[in-house]
């Protein structure tokens, strides 16, 4: 490990998956997206509340006799292989169940721009699944948020080859967040909560603020941005996990006095696949050193109208 000219400590991948995350906070609180059927306002439960049938939070239903499940290409076995992520039968069942739940989903509401199935397995299963070596030692009833899942990515592909951790995907978007609900519950994926609620409001929200051994996020904004939605929802100790691009080092240059402001600590950026990839995501994990000051995060759209 090596600092650069910036400051930042460079890891190599195989460094990065030696690290330690410490033991879970307390339990979830789930929050429900907006009414639809079956659902009401609770103001006992700050939000709605619902009574779903009953989950088997204890294994993923099997899709491999499953309609919606999306054709699984050859090469997902070797590039699973390469990553190090061991998934087992009925987990690759389960990411194709939720891959094509996506692309049916998305023919009606905009979840991803990509639409061809082997691309799409790419795109958001195999590039999501490159945070899982890194979180190997996160241990069992430890806490992973996705903020800004959109489409589920890359929470519910390490929910399902990481059933013992719980798994918050937050989503504003009402559309979008029912179907990450839907899909988690069609999965047997019993350890997923939505939240349908903008970042700066859940930062503020007893229920979630530094309440997450790991905030994941993916195309979630400049490094300035993405870290005023994330940080404050991740506890002391642990941190954020950004997916970038190969530009990230100019971005955290400009995120200095954000991640100072805001609680954060020392900086890793190691690649997110090995070498014989031509595909150059980085990974960015920001450690919350400190608390996050009451006055962060600001008010819904004021980090992006106004970044630190």
């Amino acid at each position: 490990m090596s600092r650069n000219a910036t400051g930042m400590f460079r890891v190599t991948r195989e460094q990065a998956e030696g690290q330690k995350i410490r033991e879970p906070s307390a339990a979830w609180i789930e929050r429900r997206p907006p009414p639809r059927r079956g659902w009401r306002e609770d103001d006992s439960a700050g939000g709605y509340a619902y009574s779903p049938p009953p989950r088997r939070a204890e294994r993923s239903r099997s899709t491999v006799n499953d309609p919606s499940a999306a054709p699984v290409p050859s090469f997902v076995d070797e590039w699973l292989r390469a990553l190090g992520v061991a998934a087992t039968e009925a987990q690759r069942a389960a990411l194709a169940g939720y891959l094509g739940r996506l692309l049916e989903a998305n023919r009606a509401m905009n979840l991803t721009a990509v639409r061809e199935p082997e691309s799409a397995w790419r795109a958001h299963v195999i590039d999501s699944l490159t945070l899982a070596p890194g979180l190997g030692d996160l241990p069992a009833g430890a806490r992973l948020a996705d903020v800004g899942s959109g489409g589920g990515a890359p929470g519910i592909p390490l929910a399902i080859v990481r059933p013992d951790i719980a798994v918050t995907l937050f989503e504003a978007t009402g559309k979008k967040a029912c179907f990450l609900d839907s899909c988690a519950r069609a999965l047997g994926l019993g350890n997923v909560r939505v939240v349908a609620e903008r970042s700066e409001t859940a930062g503020r929200d007893p229920a979630h603020r530094e309440a997450f051994d790991v905030v994941a996020c993916r195309a979630l904004g400049r490094m300035p941005v993405l870290l005023e939605l994330t940080l404050p929802l991740a506890r002391v100790g642990g941190a954020v996990w950004a997916m970038k691009g190969p530009e990230v080092e100019r971005e955290l240059e400009a995120a200095a006095d954000a991640i100072d402001a805001l609680g954060g600590g020392e900086v890793e950026v190691f690649d997110a696949y090995p070498e014989g990839f031509d595909i150059h995501t980085t990974i960015v994990v920001v450690a919350k050193a400190g608390r996050t000051p009451r006055g962060y995060p600001r008010r819904p759209g004021e980090p992006k109208r106004a970044p630190l």
